[in-house]
């Protein structure tokens, strides 16, 4: 069975996927890439206000399926709040990110 291991490439704003071996029902990811989306994600977010899934799916160079599920995983977190319904819907940074420094 294999699975998906995202890893940036140098100079390039898509993440690239590479197979990696997974053993049993575990499952060995890198979060290194996750981090750095959603940390891209956040930087965007300061610097915009606000966005749409297709604004910040378009800045990020992502795809539909990777921009809602990290949204969604960020929603989850609390780390940004989602507003509206459908088409409508917006995101933006929750009230305790809107003074980070290091994003």
């Amino acid at each position: 069975m294999l699975a998906q291991e995202v890893a940036l490439k140098e100079g390039s704003k898509r993440p690239e996927e590479k197979p990696m071996a997974a053993t049993g029902n575990t499952v060995v990811v890198n979060n290194t890439a996750a981090d750095e989306i959603e940390a891209a994600i956040l930087h965007y977010l300061k610097r915009v206000g606000n966005a749409s899934p297709h604004d910040i799916q378009s800045a990020m160079d992502l795809s539909k399926a990777t921009a809602f599920r990290r949204l969604q995983q960020m929603v989850q977190s609390g780390t940004v709040i989602r507003t509206g319904k459908t088409a409508a819907i917006r995101y933006r940074l929750a009230a305790k990110n809107t003074d980070m420094k290091d994003v």
